[in-house]
């Protein structure tokens, strides 16, 4: 199960095992990648410069790393991503035009919605929050999540349903 084997390479990582941390971020490289793309991080370059400031901070802080994700590990990676993306384009902003454009309205736009999602996705009760991690930052299917969370696909379909709803009403009244 990908939760479980997050928390296990997340607890190695903290204890010294390199390798584990490696093997954690590997596998959401993709996930990385795909999320900066939709915020305008385009180029290799500045991906790597946000997958390096990413990597460095969860470097600094990998002992204290399982106390802080006491929920999922995607969830938290997509919170810390967010914020080295936002980092990334205030620091481009702020030095000369030369060095790249800031980011389209429509990204900045697209941030500031995040920061709206990340409000309606904590007051979201704890098993739906979880499912809502699962399926949105893991992208795992019903079907997986059925089997990770011992339920089956029918009621995960439910969940989601009712968990969308929920984010629906809470997004209209915070957009």
């Amino acid at each position: 199960m990908v939760y479980e084997r997050d928390l296990d390479l997340l607890q190695h990582w903290s204890q010294g095992d390199n390798q584990a941390g490696i093997e954690l971020l590997n596998y959401y490289k993709g996930f990385i990648y795909k999320t900066c793309s939709r915020f305008g991080i385009t180029s290799e370059n500045d991906f790597r410069e946000v997958y390096q400031n990413l990597w460095v901070f969860l470097l600094e802080r990998r002992t204290e790393l399982p106390s802080l994700v006491w929920k999922s590990f995607a969830g938290f990676l997509g919170w810390r991503l967010r914020k080295a993306i936002e980092d990334h384009w205030k620091i481009k902003r702020s030095e000369s035009g030369d060095l790249g454009d800031p980011p389209a309205p429509d990204q900045v736009a697209a941030i500031e919605n995040l920061e709206v999602i990340d409000k309606c996705r904590n007051k979201l009760p704890p098993m739906e929050k979880r499912i809502f991690d699962l399926r949105y930052f893991q992208e795992m299917t019903n079907k997986e999540i059925a089997g990770l969370l011992e339920r089956t696909a029918k009621a995960v379909a439910q969940r989601v349903c009712q968990l969308c709803k929920r984010m629906q009403k809470c997004l209209n009244r915070l957009l």
